[in-house]
């Protein structure tokens, strides 16, 4: 069984500190260290979209998608 670690980002409440480079940095390290793959766990409409793009870009360039 795999257990796929989550990501949150873009947090409600207050003014998020995450960056695309941030969410990128995160979103490698959990794949470098063996990660199957990854739960965004935010609601989408939370997220602001060139962290998502982020997310997305580092997929493509480790070629997992």
């Amino acid at each position: 069984m795999d257990v796929y670690p989550g990501l949150g980002f873009d947090l409600p409440g207050g003014k998020s500190h995450d960056t695309p480079e941030l969410v990128s940095a995160c979103t490698r390290a959990l794949f470098e260290a063996g990660a199957p793959g990854v739960l965004l766990s935010r609601e989408y409409e939370e997220m602001e979209v060139e962290n998502l793009r982020a997310v997305g870009d580092t997929l493509n360039a480790m070629k997992l998608v």
